[in-house]
């Protein structure tokens, strides 16, 4: 990577320079001299330039750079060596403020009763394996890098409380707030430095990984069945998911046909456990169905595990790039799936999902994103047009009146990307499974459909297999649910398609399809309030709601 060889020289100058000014700083707090004040503050301004120059090698290499075999490595190290060149510079800033809260510290002995000097020390100590580090990709030092963090953090809160106690009892109370002021830049540094540290680990491991990502993830690999460790692993992110959870592949590097590829899942400790449990319950229901549990780590708020990677495609997948025939196969494996899940699981008791309640959970978060969905009441000419909370209103009690008469066990969140079709296996296997519960399984019929509809795909041969997908997966449900004897399966399924819809639409920043979805779900709240006092087993869904 010839640019690494334009910047080391800057990038070394700026980690010296920084050292110098933490050292300064600390030399100053006891020996507070008017040419030392000066030297941090002239430094302080080269510092910036150095991380400027940094900046520009490194922008200048990621546009310029040939190497298409190394390419993403030179762009990480490229954008490492920004965050901690931007980072150093930081430290460097901190330092400053520190000395310019001097001149606010008048009872300077109240220095001595803290030991600054150790905490000096701990980020002098850090700054110094930084080079190493990086060049070295040696990420047992990163580590250390990013320990010095937890060291200042710890020491900050305890002096912290000492200081908040001695201002309660009236002591001095100007000179212990500046003291706060310095303490406070003192654990900033260590704020960076983890900072530095993540940014190394980006480096060498390809992967943008929080310190206690990474944790998670080495501790749950050495505690798994695959008994290695995070060195002889890839690890690649998952970014499509919203549920707030870090996932990824990771893969053994050792080139065998024996090398295991698994899920890494690292979030809510309660999210997780819903998962662990509802995973237990789908291989009861249906062995082979979910991905199995290699491992489950629990720590605190926060759990991660290492589930099975099922491989091959999602359905999504299929829809959109597969041969008629492989979306054929796909699709009729699923009816058959669902179908004998759905008679296995059912349970002949009448279950209500509660559209309107989860329209109105989520709606706060729609009109952040969308705020002209929140419609007034309208007068044209006799004709009145309902506000948007009154159409929820009305919806509500139609809600109530609307029991399913049987519940089944549901996958709870079933997006077309969280269904995996094996075609060597011709298996059908569901993954992110935290809210399976037993419900009405109109509601992840409407999930499912919508998360069709709602792909931002507009070529006509495209569109024109979503559509073959809505309309089927439409045929087949309502010709199961007939066969069951559910008779108001067309007016559940048209609230649980607007509760979709309207939810959707937060993810949604197209504001022409985002209102798309949105009048769609308003015209199926108008349909079911013109139907209100009629025999629901009557309701006709309008079929054309979600083609588009």
């Amino acid at each position: 990577m010839g640019f690494l060889q334009k910047t080391e020289q800057d990038f070394k100058f700026i980690i010296l320079e920084v050292s110098k000014q933490v050292k300064d700083t600390q030399k100053f707090l006891s020996q507070p001299e008017e040419e030392l004040f000066e030297k941090i503050s002239n430094r302080d301004d080269y510092i910036d330039i150095l991380k400027s120059r940094i900046e520009e090698h490194c922008f200048t290499a990621v546009l310029n750079y040939k190497d298409k075999n190394t390419a993403k490595q030179a762009v990480d190290y490229a954008r490492a060596i920004n965050i901690i060149g931007a980072n150093l510079e930081r430290i460097a800033d901190y330092s400053v403020s520190i000395v310019d809260q001097m001149q606010y510290l008048h009872e300077r002995t109240l220095l001595e009763s803290y030991d600054l000097k150790a905490r000096f020390k701990e980020a002098i100590q850090a700054l110094g394996l930084i080079e190493k580090a990086l060049f070295k990709k040696n990420i047992n030092l990163a580590m250390q890098i990013c320990q010095s963090e937890y060291v200042l953090d710890k020491l900050y809160t305890e002096f912290f409380q000492k200081i908040i106690a001695e201002i309660r009892l009236g002591k001095n109370v100007e000179n212990r707030i500046t003291l706060l002021f310095i303490l406070s830049y003192l654990e900033r540094i260590g704020d960076a430095l983890l900072n530095i540290g993540e940014a190394i680990i980006f480096a060498i491991l390809g992967q943008k990984l929080k310190v206690h990502q990474y944790k998670a993830i080495e501790e749950t690999l050495a505690s798994s069945e695959m008994n290695t460790s995070i060195g002889d692993v890839a690890f690649e992110s998952i970014w499509g998911t919203r549920s707030g959870c870090r996932i990824g592949h990771i893969r053994e590097l050792r080139p065998t046909e024996n090398a295991q590829k698994v899920i890494f899942k690292k979030g809510s400790r309660k999210k997780l456990m819903e998962e662990k449990e509802n995973i237990k319950r789908w291989e009861n229901i249906f062995p082979g169905l979910p991905p199995r549990i290699l491992n489950f780590q629990e720590n605190g708020r926060h759990s991660s595990m290492l589930v099975e990677y099922l491989g091959s495609s999602t359905f999504q997948h299929i829809i959109l790039n597969a041969t008629d025939d492989i979306f054929s196969e796909a699709f009729l494996k699923l009816q058959k799936t669902l179908s004998k899940i759905w008679s296995l699981t059912k349970q002949d008791k009448v279950v209500n999902a509660g559209y309107s309640k989860q329209i109105s959970a989520r709606i706060q978060d729609v009109l952040s994103v969308h705020p002209s969905f929140r419609m007034p009441d309208k007068q044209i000419g006799s004709v009145s047009v309902y506000s948007f909370d009154e159409h929820i209103r009305t919806i509500r009690s139609i809600d109530k009146a609307l029991g399913a008469p049987f519940s089944v066990f549901i996958h709870g969140d079933f997006n077309s990307d969280n269904i995996i079709y094996n075609q060597d296996t011709g298996k059908i296997h569901f993954i992110d499974l935290h809210r399976s519960q037993q419900s009405d399984f109109v509601q992840d019929i409407a999930v499912f459909l919508v998360s069709n509809f709602r792909l931002p795909v507009f070529e006509t041969p495209l569109r024109k297999r979503l559509n073959t997908v809505i309309k089927s997966f439409y045929h087949f449900t309502r010709d199961f649910a007939g066969r069951q004897g559910d008779t108001t399966f067309n007016a559940r399924l048209a609230l649980g398609i607007a509760r979709s819809l309207i939810t959707s639409t937060r993810f949604e920043l197209n504001s022409k399809f985002a209102r798309a979805m949105f009048m769609r779900s308003i015209y199926i709240f108008e349909k079911l309030t013109a139907h209100n006092g009629a025999p629901w087993e009557s309701f006709v869904l309008p079929q054309d709601i979600l083609i588009y």
